[in-house]
């Protein structure tokens, strides 16, 4: 019984690494937004509780997410490398279901109004 369990549970083991090597962002995306210019969060709009982010496609909410991190000052304080921001974000978008609420955008949506909270009531220095 032991062994079969401890064979199953290898066996599980290596089919969620296949999966998450499957579940990853391709390098070539990450390159596309290591290179591109990364707008002001005050050009975008995401420092406003009225922001509309149907004005954004899914790869301008990509870099509004990470206009976020540089504002809130994550990037710098936790030395986040911005190669491995870029794929975590496009990573998790990627992984998102294509549903009509708990999408990448509902997500989005989330983080935008905090960082509206943060940002506007300067709670980031309360809540640091």
């Amino acid at each position: 019984m032991y062994d079969q369990v401890k064979k199953s549970w290898a066996k599980q083991s290596v089919a969620l690494d296949v999966l998450s090597y499957h579940a990853t962002c391709l390098k070539t995306e990450v390159d596309k937004f290591k290179a591109v210019n990364i707008p002001l969060a005050s050009e975008l709009s995401i420092d406003e509780f009225y922001f509309n982010d149907f004005s954004l496609d899914k790869d301008a909410m990509i870099t509004a997410a990470l206009r976020m991190f540089m504002e809130l000052g994550m990037v710098q304080k936790f030395k986040i490398d911005y190669e491995t921001l870029c794929r975590w974000l496009l990573t998790v978008r990627k992984n998102y279901r294509t549903v009509l609420y708990h999408n990448w955008r509902h997500a989005f949506n989330v983080s935008q109004f905090m960082f509206a909270m943060l940002t506007t009531a300067d709670f980031q220095e309360t809540l640091t």
